[in-house]
């Protein structure tokens, strides 16, 4: 089997601040990233769900 499987520890990048999501769109501009994960649950994916879709 030649499928590799890439972990890692966290994230690269973490911030915890009040409105954090409004810079969402600049914060994946500036670092080149085209697709994400995002794993969530269903209360806070109603929460962030507008940050991610048009």
């Amino acid at each position: 089997m030649n499928t590799i499987l890439e972990v890692r520890s966290g994230p690269a990048y973490y911030a915890c601040k009040a409105n954090v999501l409004e810079n969402l769109e600049v914060k994946l501009s500036r670092g080149n990233i085209r697709k994400v994960l995002v794993i969530h649950g269903q209360k806070s994916w109603e929460v962030t769900e507008p940050f991610f879709l048009p």
